[in-house]
């Protein structure tokens, strides 16, 4: 029986939030077709009460009391200033909602200016970079017709036509 290894039984123990997430998952990937728990939605946001239409147990000051009659009051208090105080926090994140959606508003209408007046500067770069580059190309045309044409000229001064006499109406050059 010494050579039987049987496996370690599972000592239970308090699980760490990273063991029992580790736990978790490796359950889901054992069986992926079985169904996940999800937790329930959360509310938005807490709601009190609404205000009773009706006021079943109305104190007076009356000397006939009841002790149970207390309790009720502070109950009934209880409701009234959470629901007061549920509509105050409305109000007031209602309120900081808007002062954040007009600063933001006005953010962006800043960075739309400043963007455009960039994107119009960007444009007038692009136009004068453009307009030089067809400058430079018109020139370069004309240079290289110009060049052309001198070299057309150099060409007919240098190569002289057949008959000189007739074609040249300057005098002949004096001979020393």
């Amino acid at each position: 029986m010494e050579g039987d290894t049987a496996p370690k039984p599972r000592v239970k123990r308090n699980l760490t939030p990273a063991e029992q997430q580790a736990e978790k998952i490796k359950e889901m990937y054992e069986d992926p077709k079985k169904g996940m728990a999800l937790p329930p939605e959360m509310p938005e946001q807490w709601k009190a009460h609404a205000p009773p239409e009706m006021v079943k147990h109305v104190q007076g000051s009356t000397a006939a009391v009841g002790s149970g009659a207390f309790h009720m009051y502070k109950m009934m208090r209880r409701f009234e200033s959470d629901r007061i105080q549920a509509m105050q926090a409305e109000a007031d994140r209602m309120q900081a909602q808007a002062a954040f959606d007009a600063k933001r508003d006005a953010q962006a209408q800043l960075d739309e200016a400043k963007t455009s007046k960039n994107r119009a500067k960007r444009e007038k770069k692009k136009k004068a970079q453009q307009r030089a580059k067809e400058a430079s190309s018109s020139t370069q045309r004309s240079r290289a017709e110009s060049d052309e044409a001198d070299d057309q000229r150099r060409k007919r001064r240098l190569v002289a036509p057949e008959n000189e006499s007739a074609s040249d109406p300057r005098p002949p050059p004096a001979e020393t």
